[in-house]
């Protein structure tokens, strides 16, 4: 995976791309704003349990990452999602990060993301710095410990922010499969 992620995604991500929001703002997902140093995407989708398990540790990503400079935007990857089912999901789940559906799978063709829920961060210059799980919670499919003990992503971000290397730049992540669509 190491080498998949360097082969074919390690280059620079299209930083200039323009998406609506579910609530109907423009914006540039993959661009870091003046002060911020990195952007996360998270993959996630309304019926993945594993993503929807997963709500209030995103939630806590929000809140530590925003205080850093780093921008999180979680990314519903069903092209027929409508935003205010997008909304009606945010709510129930008490999800508060700007989200987006990638209705044309731009972003999920950018980055390479191939599961929900898996992350990918962006550094300043728009290159993917790493790309997997958020951390090792899930084991595998219908397998988790009682808690994680590695923060994969938590790890990386604190590189980029470091201005450090990513150790690990790409890890297995286990969900729900992303149908590749255009």
């Amino acid at each position: 995976m190491q080498g998949l992620l360097a082969a074919e995604h390690l280059g620079k991500v299209p930083v200039e791309l323009r998406m609506k929001s579910i609530h109907g703002e423009l914006v540039q997902p993959m661009r870091c704003a003046d002060g911020q140093r990195a952007v996360v995407l998270i993959f996630i989708t309304t019926d993945c349990p594993i993503a929807n398990r997963y709500a209030p540790e995103l939630e806590r990503l929000r809140t530590d990452f925003e205080g850093k400079g780093v921008k999180l935007t979680l990314v519903q990857v069903d092209p027929e999602l409508a935003d205010d089912k997008a909304r009606e999901h945010a709510a129930q789940f008490s999800l508060r990060s700007a989200i987006v559906v990638d209705r044309k799978h731009q972003l999920v063709g950018a980055t390479g993301a191939t599961v929900t829920p898996e992350a990918v961060v962006v550094d300043a210059a728009g290159r993917i710095r790493y790309r997997g799980r958020i951390d090792d919670w899930f084991t595998d499919f219908g397998k988790s410990r009682r808690k994680p003990s590695r923060h994969d992503l938590r790890i990386a971000v604190q590189a980029v922010l470091d201005g450090k290397p990513v150790s690990t730049l790409a890890t297995p992540a286990i969900g729900c499969l992303i149908t590749r669509r255009g």
